[in-house]
């Protein structure tokens, strides 16, 4: 593309002659003018790439005038052409800060490198300008000013952002004299004197050092300086002639750092004082650790005596049930109505006892490991019956029934059939007992919901119930509530502990619902199928492993 010329010349014939040789240099001649004014517009509509500027011109505005408002305006390079070289006229000239100065006749080649020099320059010029404006402006974006210093004239050159830096307000704003103005100058001379004392080594090339300055109000600021110095000479001559650099505020970042290092400390302090706290709590630990072993072995030795003295009451026990049968059997003769009466206590008093014997027999093997789960399979309806049989004789409140409901859609149950007609004994008795007039009804129900195939055994009544805050209370072991009904049916408090027990021996649970006033619901829930703890581990692996797949 061809350079575009604008040329200004109030002579029509040596504008024209002018524009045949630019035409022949190689140059596209955009238009003439020969006065300012229409240059100016020309020149604000075509953009040329170089002016040629008579110096005289018709009209307001001469050729200097015209060159000034178009550097200004638009930042295009001019040439002056003009048959007059006086210095005033040259002055003028010069002051508008021309690309060149050509002299009437034209010379081709004069011409055209005159031409081409100024087009240099002007790209030249431009470039310089953009870069410095890139500079100031990365400089500005990251917050920090620059330095330049001659070490050998000892002129030193500050960025506004280095200044503002140095002493947040900059030097035109404070007369040298006042409070704020020195502070600056003391700012100013003495990271400049720590700049040169910083190049103290003839092949010490990199500038990093910290300062500390003054700024008004007594505060103290950080500033990071950064650069490298320039060497000339060689050998012993060799020394240091320049120092540039930026320069940035770190004062945030120091103190952050120093309430990084405060912290530091507290947390050392902190960290000490935790290392005290977990040597208590091992030494606590061990403590603990060793009361628990202790208390480990007195339950061990409760249990033994437990187990002991439960086997030794068996023997008296089996003597006050065979003698008291033989009386109330009559083999000796018979008996008088009071005696019959005190034989009966004696017989009531020895089945509290052996019930609570055989309950203290039944933890004591469960706490030592050493009862077993005997599953076998059976049908719920035959429990019923049995149980119907056999609690029969607890039926001594007519104003109270016992419903057995028939089982429906229950599998073939394959568990321990002897614990679960224990427990269930449990439950009921304990209902008959707490049960003034209404029903106890028994039931059971098969789940299989997600394939988890369990069974609920369930006994309600319509007795006086249990508070909320004791229904966890009577699972502890010899635990009694006190109510009107206690004291006429005494318990071991060892009944409901033990169910719970068994439960979970065969891998269930029991719940309970209850309202005071208007019944309770006593619920276990167990695998309809038992496995023992191992197997079934393997048994939820196994599907686990399935689901995994399936999905």
């Amino acid at each position: 593309m061809k350079t575009k010329v604008l040329i200004v010349e109030d002579e029509a014939i040596v504008a024209a002659d002018l524009a045949n040789k630019l035409e022949h240099l190689g140059y596209r001649v955009i238009g003439s003018a020969a006065g300012g004014e229409k240059a100016i517009a020309i020149a604000a509509d075509q953009r040329p790439a170089i002016v040629l500027m008579d110096i005289r011109l018709h009209g307001n505005l001469d050729g200097i005038e015209t060159a000034e408002r178009m550097r200004r305006g638009y930042a295009i390079p001019v040439v002056y052409l003009t048959a007059h070289s006086d210095p005033d006229t040259l002055t003028r000239a010069f002051g508008t800060e021309p690309f060149g100065y050509i002299l009437k006749p034209f010379v081709d080649r004069e011409l055209k490198t005159q031409i081409e020099i100024s087009l240099y320059k002007h790209r030249t010029e431009t470039a310089l300008r953009e870069n410095e404006e890139r500079l100031r402006l990365a400089a500005e974006a990251a917050g920090f000013g620059t330095f330049d210093i001659d070490l050998v004239t000892g002129k030193v050159y500050w960025s506004d952002e280095a200044k503002q830096i140095i002493a947040i307000d900059t030097p035109a704003k404070h007369a040298i004299g006042s409070e704020p103005g020195r502070i600056q100058a003391n700012n100013y001379e003495r990271i400049e004197a720590a700049i040169r004392r910083s190049i103290n080594q003839l092949d010490e090339t990199t500038i990093s050092a910290e300062y500390s300055i003054a700024r008004p109000g007594g505060e103290v600021g950080w500033v990071l300086a950064r650069g490298r110095a320039l060497f000339a000479g060689e050998g012993e001559s060799r020394r240091a002639t320049r120092a540039i650099g930026t320069i940035v505020d770190i004062t945030t970042a120091k103190q952050a750092s120093e309430r990084l290092r405060q912290r530091q400390e507290e947390l050392e302090k902190l960290n000490q004082e935790l290392d005290d706290i977990n040597r208590g709590v091992v030494s606590l630990y061990a403590e603990l650790d060793y009361k628990a072993r202790e208390l480990r072995r007195a339950d061990e030795i409760k249990t033994r005596f437990l187990s002991n003295i439960s086997h030794e009451f068996r023997t008296p026990l089996n003597s006050i049930f065979a003698l008291s049968s033989l009386l109330l059997d009559r083999a000796d003769g018979e008996l008088t109505s009071e005696q019959e009466k005190q034989v009966g206590f004696i017989r009531k008093a020895a089945d509290s006892l052996l019930e609570l014997v055989n309950d203290l027999l039944d933890l004591a093997k469960i706490r030592a490991g050493k009862i077993e789960v005997r599953p076998v399979e059976f049908e719920a309806a035959n429990l019923f019956s049995a149980l119907r049989g056999m609690l029969r004789s607890l039926l001594v409140n007519e104003a109270v029934k016992l419903v057995f409901e028939e089982p429906e859609g229950m599998p073939v149950l394959y568990t321990d059939e002897g614990k679960v007609a224990q427990i269930l004994r449990n439950f009921i008795s304990n209902a008959l007992k707490f049960t003034e007039r209404g029903e106890v009804r028994v039931n059971a129900r098969y789940n299989d919901d997600e394939g988890s195939g369990t069974v609920t055994f369930t006994v309600s009544d319509t007795g006086v119930g249990i508070p909320p805050k004791d229904q966890e209370k009577i699972f502890e072991e010899f635990t009694q509530l006190e109510n009107p009904a206690q004291s006429q049916f005494k318990g071991t408090g060892l009944g409901l502990p033990l169910c719970r027990k068994l439960a979970e021996l065969m891998g269930g649970r029991i719940e309970l619902t209850s309202e005071v006033g208007v019944g309770s619901k006593f619920s276990v829930i167990l695998p309809a199928r038992y496995q023992p703890e191992n197997d079934a581990r393997s048994v939820k692996a196994s599907l686990a492993v399935l689901s995994e797949t399936i999905e």
